[in-house]
């Protein structure tokens, strides 16, 4: 059963990947889709009624000027001022999502997301506090927040917020599921290499990190 269309997500992406050398959301998962593909086809796949994918302008001019980079629709939010950090990324997702709508969220280096995990997380929706999945104790992403979390984080203004301290200072329901992946935050090529068993791909280098 989707999800319908009161479900938003918002993928962050908006970094520069200066550690890993090439763009993150230009990894590549499988043989046919890049880590960013691959997220937006899960939620796309699960029912998600919204996808936003926020970017800096060089990703967001690539994939725009990329035919058919996607086959159903994604909005992209272009987070002008990266360096902000991730929670005024965040804030600008929400900013696009549907009134009234639950959103899921989640850095583009945690591709591992399933149908079956949004689904579980979904089932356990609290409109007051934010639910996280955790895998033996240790939590990960996505995280998903009902209406009333996703406008206290949209109006929390301070340029030194981070989400992780924001979440834990809301009393969140952690989720235990059988879902190693949510643990995965793939930074560098050595990280990249230890789960896929293989080098970056020179072709998702095509947008360079500042030097």
């Amino acid at each position: 059963m989707g999800m319908g269309n009161h479900v938003s997500c918002v993928i962050l992406a908006a970094g520069n990947s200066g550690r890993m050398g090439s763009h993150k959301a230009l990894l590549q998962f499988g043989e046919s889709r890049t880590f960013i593909q691959q997220l937006t086809w899960v939620y796309h796949l699960a029912g998600a009624g919204q996808i936003i994918v926020v970017c800096n302008h060089a990703l967001a001019l690539y994939l725009s000027d990329s035919a058919d980079f996607f086959s159903y629709p994604v909005e992209l939010v272009i987070n002008s001022d990266p360096e902000t950090g991730r929670f005024h990324s965040l804030r600008l997702g929400l900013e696009r999502v549907t009134e009234g709508n639950c959103c899921f969220f989640q850095n583009v280096d945690n591709p591992f997301t399933s149908v079956g995990l949004l689904t579980l997380l979904l089932e356990s929706l609290n409109d007051t506090r934010a639910v996280i999945p955790a895998y033996c104790g240790r939590p990960g992403h996505p995280v998903l927040i009902g209406r009333e979390m996703a406008g206290k984080m949209f109006k929390t203004t301070d340029p030194d917020a981070r989400i992780d301290i924001f979440l834990k200072s809301t009393g969140p329901e952690y989720l235990e599921v059988p879902y190693a992946g949510i643990l995965a935050n793939i930074n560098t090529p050595e990280e990249y290499r230890e789960v896929f068993g293989r080098d970056v791909r020179k072709e998702n280098s095509c947008i360079h990190p500042p030097g």
